[in-house]
């Protein structure tokens, strides 16, 4: 039977506090010389085929994620050739069937930018800063995020841009198996269609902690792992292991602009981990499909 547990109180305050900042930001943001973009909603559909990031196929459970967001961006120009760029979101997903995943979130990313001229091809270097809250019904994931990173992002023609970044991040969360340290690194290629839109292309590395849950106790994992603990939002008889592990993300896509404030975005995303126990290799595959519908206004 699945846990169900109420979102706490202090989670729901502090996020609601979050959406009336981003409500007000943008008045904020534009008393000063700064670049407000309009606030973006989102509504995404979605499939994961492997929620509980398992190699083993009688552990493999799949549902449908369905997601509504709210985001907004600033720039603030600081010098000559530097600026602030300020992200804020708030988000709520729910699942079909394994209402112990439904999570509500907000956060807030920051960004120091250079850019060395306004030349076409001249790169905007940044360092990044970003903090994510999630509050689960399954309490167990709740927790908090953050991450410190730099990038580069340089457009090589007028169709084609690209992007690269390296970062670590820390995650802490209320059940010890589902915090997570993590280094990675990521590369973004957009190439923009004109009237059709943009397609975009990425792959990610990461090194750090994986969690598999899997139907009934594996010893060889418990003997590995960082942590274990039942895995509530499956039901009895599940249970999770963090590990070390490495982890490779493959992500593809396309934008399709139906007017000047509204798109649709197709989106698969693969993830490929593995990580080494005494007797053995422990693989998972997990694939994600996605339609979003976004508004700006």
């Amino acid at each position: 039977m699945v846990q169900k547990k109420k979102y706490g109180l202090r989670a729901s305050v502090r996020l609601a506090g979050l959406c009336i900042a981003l409500h007000l930001a943008g008045p904020a943001v534009a008393a000063q010389p700064a670049q407000v973009d309009p606030l973006q909603l989102e509504a995404t559909i979605g499939w994961d085929d492997n929620l509980t990031r398992s190699g083993d196929a009688a552990s493999r459970l799949g549902d449908r994620l369905h997601t509504v967001s709210a985001s907004r961006h600033a720039v603030i120009p600081l010098a000559e050739h530097v600026q602030a760029g300020v992200d804020g979101f708030i988000s709520a997903e729910k699942l079909a069937r394994y209402e112990g995943l439904d999570r509500l979130a907000g956060g807030v990313t920051g960004q120091l930018q250079y850019r060395r001229s306004a030349a076409f091809d001249a790169p905007t270097f940044a360092l990044i800063a970003s903090w994510q809250r999630e509050q689960y019904r399954s309490n167990q994931r709740t927790g908090s995020r953050f991450a410190l990173g730099a990038s580069a992002r340089q457009s090589w023609t007028d169709r084609i841009d690209a992007f690269a970044a390296l970062n670590a991040s820390r995650r802490h969360a209320e059940d010890s198996v589902f915090d997570q340290r993590e280094r990675g690194a990521r590369v973004r290629i957009d190439y923009s269609a004109g009237k059709l839109g943009t397609m975009y292309a990425g792959a990610e590395h990461r090194r750090g902690d994986i969690v598999t849950t899997s139907l009934g106790f594996e010893s060889d994992y418990a003997h590995a792992a960082r942590a274990d603990a039942p895995d509530a939002a499956f039901g009895p008889g599940f249970h999770a292991y963090r590990l070390d592990g490495r982890t490779t993300i493959w992500t593809l896509g396309w934008s399709l602009p139906l007017n000047s404030k509204q798109a649709l975005d197709f989106s698969w995303r693969q993830v490929l981990s593995s990580a080494s126990i005494p007797a053995e290799t422990v693989q998972y595959r997990s694939t994600l499909y996605s339609l979003a519908y976004l508004l700006q206004f």
